[in-house]
């Protein structure tokens, strides 16, 4: 701990976020200086990552992101972004689209563990339980989860210290 004020790393999956939010709330409008506010709760940031993936295919879309991407790094997240990769399957007649950060989140989460008292993972996939396990068990890690409502996994929400839903961050088409 830095002078006995836990360390915080935030690790937004913005992808999870997304779809959850626009199923569940019929918006993808969140105020994140407020959901990092809310990860910090008076906390010492020492990392903040935001994960996305670009769909090269729309331009438009792909503005939207940039400008989003802009507006996080002011605030002080890394960003991260991949591109989404489109093949064809040969049991389908559609091609499959993949665009996923799990494992790169889940690695680049156990690189910084040994400098962070607190992982706070923003989204609520279930795929990262064997990650929040192995944080607590090695490296005695405090791990907390934000997620929509929509798209918490009841297993990552029994496993992580504490778990936030962040339904009332994203701003509700009036």
């Amino acid at each position: 701990m830095c002078n006995d004020i836990p360390r915080v790393g935030v690790f937004i999956d913005y992808r999870n976020l997304y779809y959850g939010a626009k199923l569940g709330l019929r918006t993808t409008k969140i105020d994140f200086r407020k959901v990092k506010n809310k990860a910090l709760n008076g906390r010492v940031l020492r990392h903040a990552f935001f994960y996305d993936i670009i769909n090269s295919d729309d331009q438009l879309g792909t503005d939207i992101q940039k400008k989003l991407h802009n507006a996080l790094m002011e605030i002080g997240f890394t960003v991260r972004s991949k591109s989404l990769k489109v093949y064809r399957h040969h049991l389908r007649s559609v091609p499959v689209r993949k665009g996923d950060w799990d494992l790169g989140i889940a690695m680049e989460i156990l690189e910084l563990a040994p400098y962070l008292d607190v992982v706070v993972i923003v989204s609520g996939d279930g795929d990262f339980v064997p990650l929040v396990k192995h944080l607590q068990k090695y490296y005695g890690i405090n791990v907390e989860c934000m997620s929509v409502k929509e798209s918490l996994s009841a297993e990552l929400a029994a496993e992580v210290n504490q778990c936030i839903i962040i339904d009332e961050y994203y701003k509700m088409h009036r």
